[in-house]
């Protein structure tokens, strides 16, 4: 129950951010739902949604690992 309310406030608290923010959601997450990624689209001005195609919560294709890099290395040359 605890998650849950710390999850809603958090939720709400989203809406006053102003930096870039970079989702990356598995589309076969066995934990994280989808509508995670549809909810930042509504709230946010523009947040970049990276979807990987075929991993889940726990594993990664090597195809969307290469992707997971790629954005690190390009949030990283962003912020250093």
């Amino acid at each position: 129950m605890q998650l849950k309310r710390l999850s809603a406030l958090a939720r709400f608290d989203l809406r006053c951010f102003e930096l870039p923010l970079t989702i990356v959601q598995s589309n076969n997450d066995e934990w994280v739902s989808g509508k995670s990624a549809s909810f930042a689209r509504r709230i946010l001005k523009s947040p970049k949604i990276v979807e990987l195609s075929e991993s889940g919560h726990f594993w990664y294709s090597e195809t969307d690992k290469e992707i997971i890099k790629e954005e690190l290395a390009a949030l990283m040359e962003l912020t250093c």
